[in-house]
């Protein structure tokens, strides 16, 4: 960090940090604050944000590239020890469910038996039906985005209007960081047992023929529900958020970019992950 030329800028004595002033973040209660208050982002960005980190990008593209045809290897080694690399799916049985629930019949154009199947409109109401829950609810995960904004947007103004608390101005930025990723990890980890159960719901009301469509279409919605509620956040504060203010889409306060990204992901990923 020490040839770092920005962090020596920012944080070193003889740097620029202490003599260039930065524009107030509002309009009202805001006052102009030195350069070398990001000292702490400045080093931060650093970390997270240099060249190693292209390598290490490459280093876990191929990892996950091998990961998978690893996979794939081993799966096809365990086809070949149970004797199911001819497995076709029009032997699978149907699901003990689907013969339950079905009243029409009729008969298998191969076997010439009389089999119980779902008219092609009413199992495409299900998938429609399923198909609208499923968004209904990844829209209310990009509506908590959108509340987490404006929480950020409401205690930064209410910390900045606090002129007679010096420490809470300086700190706002990583205050309002930390408490929002805290607030959107609450909301994931609950989310996610909800999400869970009515991706199993919606799938058996779709009542899939087979174990495998019915696997298939529940890993697909818990995939769809997953993604969205732990990467939304993320992708606001890497991808959108840097365009709505500023100019060019730059900000010369380091504290706003890298920094924020790197605590909303160490608080909701890594946390996530260990609590499941």
């Amino acid at each position: 960090m020490s040839d770092d030329i920005p962090s020596n800028d920012v944080c070193g004595e003889d740097g620029i940090g202490g003599k260039v002033l930065i524009c107030p973040v509002c309009e009202k209660n805001c006052d102009y604050t030195p350069l070398s208050s990001s000292c702490i982002y400045a080093k931060l960005t650093y970390v997270f944000d240099n060249g190693a980190t292209i390598i290490f990008a490459a280093i876990m593209s191929i990892w996950a590239t091998l990961f998978l045809e690893c996979w794939k290897r081993y799966h096809a080694e365990l086809a070949y020890k149970w004797n199911v690399l001819d497995y076709e799916r029009e032997q699978e049985v149907m699901r003990p469910e689907f013969q339950f629930r079905q009243s029409k019949f009729k008969v298998n154009p191969v076997t010439q038996q009389r089999e119980p199947y779902v008219p092609f409109a009413e199992k495409a109401m299900r998938i429609f039906g399923s198909s609208v829950v499923v968004l209904f609810f990844l829209c209310l995960v990009v509506a908590l985005v959108i509340g987490i904004v404006a929480y950020r947007v409401i205690v930064m103004h209410v910390f900045y209007t606090m002129e007679d608390n010096d420490f809470l101005q300086s700190k706002a930025v990583i205050i309002t960081s930390v408490t929002a990723a805290s607030i959107n990890l609450v909301f994931i980890l609950v989310m996610n047992y909800f999400y869970n159960a009515l991706a199993f719901k919606l799938t058996d009301l779709e009542c899939p023929r087979t174990q495998t469509d019915f696997d298939n279409s529940y890993a697909l919605k818990v995939f769809l529900f997953q993604f969205i509620n732990f990467y939304s956040s993320l992708f606001y504060i890497a991808f959108i958020k840097g365009r709505f203010s500023g100019a060019p889409s730059y900000n010369a306060n380091t504290s706003s970019g890298i920094t924020i990204l790197v605590n909303d992901w160490k608080i909701v990923i890594q946390v996530a992950a260990w609590w499941n």
